[in-house]
């Protein structure tokens, strides 16, 4: 008998939770509710709030002039006192991320910065501070 309430227990919840106890990738459901995606506009807008008081210069305008869906996220480009970036947000308007790399792809590498040339028998103090 407390086999069956137990059975019984187990699949009340997952009735209740919308559990078809099938993957997802062959029709199950998630439990998981979707986060809401927000109009390109109100992530335009959250976009210009948040660059303006955390990144932009005060009195540096902040405008986003372009709003595009590439790869579940909005894309963005945004004028910060007329230099130009571009820019990612999630739909939901959550999380800002300056760039983006392919996975299928290598990341760019920086280019290289060659060493200084070496100051051969030069003494020190002859060097400008760099002992200190």
């Amino acid at each position: 008998m407390k086999k069956i309430v137990l059975v019984a227990a187990v699949l009340l919840i997952a009735a209740v939770a919308g559990c078809t106890g099938r993957p997802l990738s062959q029709g199950g459901t998630s439990t998981v509710p979707e986060a809401a995606t927000l109009a390109s506009s109100s992530v335009a807008n959250i976009a210009e709030s948040y660059i303006e008081k955390y990144f932009a210069p005060e009195g540096e305008e902040v405008k986003v002039t372009s709003v595009w869906e590439e790869h579940g996220v909005y894309g963005f480009n945004v004028s910060v006192g007329g230099y130009n970036y571009t820019s990612y947000i999630t739909k939901d308007g959550k999380l800002i991320f300056p760039t983006g790399f392919y996975t299928d792809k290598a990341p760019p590498m920086p280019e290289q910065v060659p060493p200084p040339p070496e100051v051969q028998g030069a003494e020190p103090e002859q060097l400008g501070g760099m002992n200190e």
